[in-house]
């Protein structure tokens, strides 16, 4: 009887050892999927930021692109010299000191955003190093 009861021992031992060993296997694996899904949605994240950046910056062309080609138009068809429309649309609209400004301000507003994004990103990088290590460990 005691041979057996050792059997039955050793058999539940060497069980114990599997399943944990399976456990430990099955969280690593789990959390590798979750760090690879975290680094697919950063990816993500960082293209559609660039696609409505550059979305952003051809919209913007395209406007200044259309004034240009406006005040052509009057200057051809009118024989008139540029500098009406100019003072014009410096009497009616906006000055150049002030909107010198308001675009330096939205340049330093770009610049803050995207210094925060990437702060942000770097955060979760150091984030989902710091989950990585641990589950190795």
């Amino acid at each position: 009887m005691g041979m057996e009861m050792w059997a039955s021992v050793a058999i539940g031992l060497i069980a114990l050892i599997l399943q944990t060993i399976a456990l430990i296997g099955g969280g690593i694996w789990a959390l590798s999927r979750t760090e690879q899904n975290i680094r697919q949605q950063i990816a993500d994240h960082k293209l559609e930021n660039e696609e409505r950046i550059n979305a952003s910056m051809r919209a913007s062309g395209e406007t200044f692109s259309a004034i240009r080609q406006k005040i052509f138009e009057v200057d051809t068809a009118t024989g008139k010299r540029i500098t009406d429309i100019e003072l014009y649309v410096r009497d009616t609209y906006l000055q150049k000191d002030s909107f010198r400004a308001v675009i330096a301000e939205i340049t330093r507003d770009m610049k803050d955003l995207g210094d925060r994004i990437e702060r942000g990103l770097e955060r979760m990088e150091k984030k989902i190093d710091k989950a990585r290590d641990h589950s190795s460990d």
